[in-house]
């Protein structure tokens, strides 16, 4: 056996001068419910993204299917990534084409057939910018896509799968890739004879053999040899990681922009972030905090109101830890939200509606919303936005409520205003993304959607929509925020245990 494993690597041996300079990849973006990866690549260099989809009918091996349409945005951090364009992949897809839709924003739409479970779509060609030590995220918005069961049966059945998620990978800085056993910054035909040797039991040293695990079944053998022989001369490598950079410093935590306060698992009760901070500190007087909550914090950046743990609206000083308790009777209190000049609070009474109060807890009015499970006071000051199901906008006096949102499918159950005051963003049950109307009413639209669990307390502000995402990677929830009203996405938080419910200083 060895001597004929010896014989095959005196046959790889022939191929020494057979060499591929590659790029380093890949991360994976799936349009399915697959987690995503991190791409290492060096600073200056460039790596191809592949993209792929995941036929939703998974119980059968191999069946076509149609991508009857499908427009991606991918929007980056232009300081330290660079898209430089799109590559076809092995699916056969055609129409494919792509745009430059605004700083850091690419867009690439494609449709055609594809065959199997798993089909790559096409490859984004992304630069690490020279000099940049550690990476970014990349957030796919997936602005359209539909799929449906065999091309002929469109046209009478209509597309079965519509995904509309969002997925966030990390672009890494890499100083290695994997398949390079010899250390040269390349993979070819002599790091598969290395690896091929070492195999078979003949003597190897001074090699880097554990990164030549290039199928990630934690062994480096014969079959990872052949995958990175095959890389070598320029043929496919089949389900391998060879000639992907090996991450090793990754896109760290941002400072959030202006102060939040969110809900922290680590332990009882709130967590406070200051603007140019990454460090959350705990507010101490706030261990009867309900989690995950929503509290909110007021324009001075101290006064935070909650739902503590007696089901009504508490307020604590995040400096001192002073609380005090603003509302005290049978019924359940949930949902506070501050006015912006922080003299007023509404909130939710269960069974009720909308209750009015001020700041020290007194003079407490409704102001009707029936039904309500959410509200916010609108940046001006001179209106409510709720959620009942339906949205709707209505003075603080509780007169002249109206409908705002039409076209939406489901119940709705948070609402944001944007700092402008003239658009509202919400979600619906079950849904995953991120809607928008004009406060005029009218039909809403999708603004974004993300894969994973998006906590209803999210906020919007200044410095960008914050919310809390589970990305569904095995790591716990963690805040995030999204510059602008489409910019790219900063992580914010990295907790052990989780991070839920965050809210900017109201009116900064």
């Amino acid at each position: 056996m060895k001597r004929g494993a010896f014989l095959l690597a005196m046959l790889l041996s022939a191929t020494l001068g057979v060499s591929a300079a590659r790029a380093q990849g890949p991360v994976t973006f799936y349009l399915g419910s697959l987690g995503d990866t991190a791409t290492g690549i060096a600073s200056g260099s460039e790596a191809q993204i592949p993209v792929r989809s995941i036929n939703p009918w998974y119980y059968y091996s191999y069946v076509y299917y149609s991508l009857t349409s499908a427009r991606l945005t991918f929007v980056y951090d232009t300081a330290k990534v660079q898209v430089l364009g799109v590559q076809p992949g092995s699916s056969g897809l055609y129409n494919i084409t792509s745009t430059v839709a605004g700083p850091g924003t690419f867009t690439v739409s494609a449709t055609g057939d594809a065959y199997g479970y798993d089909a790559e779509l096409y490859g984004l060609r992304v630069k690490l910018k020279p000099g940049v030590p550690d990476g970014s995220y990349l957030w796919i918005k997936s602005d359209s896509a539909a799929l449906c069961y065999y091309s002929y049966y469109c046209s009478y059945y209509g597309t079965y799968w519509k995904p509309a998620v969002s997925r966030i990978g990390q672009v890494c800085h890499a100083t290695q890739i994997w398949g390079d056993v010899d250390g040269n910054s390349r993979v070819d035909s002599r790091d598969a004879l290395i690896t091929l040797s070492a195999a078979v039991g003949l003597p190897v040293s001074g090699f880097n053999l554990p990164q030549g695990d290039v199928d990630q079944d934690g062994l480096t053998n014969s079959r990872d040899a052949l995958f990175m022989l095959s890389y070598a001369i320029a043929v496919a490598a089949g389900a391998s990681r060879v000639g992907a950079g090996i991450p090793d410093v990754c896109p760290g935590l941002t400072a959030p922009g202006d102060s939040v306060v969110f809900h922290r698992s680590d332990y009882p009760g709130l967590a406070y972030l200051g603007g140019a901070s990454t460090t959350p500190a705990a507010i101490s007087g706030a261990t009867n905090a309900v989690g995950p909550g929503t509290p909110q914090l007021a324009h001075d950046g101290r006064s935070v109101v909650y739902m503590c743990n007696t089901n009504q609206i508490c307020r604590v000083d995040a400096g001192t830890g002073g609380v005090v308790q603003l509302t005290s009777d049978g019924f359940t209190n949930f949902r506070p939200s501050w006015s912006p000049d922080g003299d007023s609070i509404v909130y939710v009474r269960s069974g009720t509606g909308i209750i009015k109060m001020r700041a020290d807890g007194s003079g407490k009015v409704s102001v009707g919303g029936a039904g309500a499970i959410v509200v916010r006071w609108s940046p001006d000051g001179t209106k409510l936005a709720y959620a009942n199901g339906s949205l709707h906008i209505v003075k603080t006096d509780g007169t002249n409520d109206v409908t705002v949102a039409t076209g939406v499918t489901g119940s709705i159950v948070t609402v944001l205003w944007y700092p402008a005051g003239d658009s509202l963003a919400f979600e619906v049950s079950g849904d995953p993304r991120l809607w928008a109307v004009p406060v005029g009413g009218g039909s809403a639209t999708v603004l974004e959607g993300f894969a994973g669990a998006v906590d209803p307390g999210s906020d919007m502000g200044p410095a960008g929509r914050i919310f809390s995402l589970d990305l569904q990677d095995g790591s716990p929830p963690s805040i995030w925020v999204v510059r602008g009203r489409s910019g790219p996405v900063f992580r914010v938080t990295r907790p052990t245990v989780a991070d839920h419910a965050p809210a900017w200083r109201r009116n900064p």
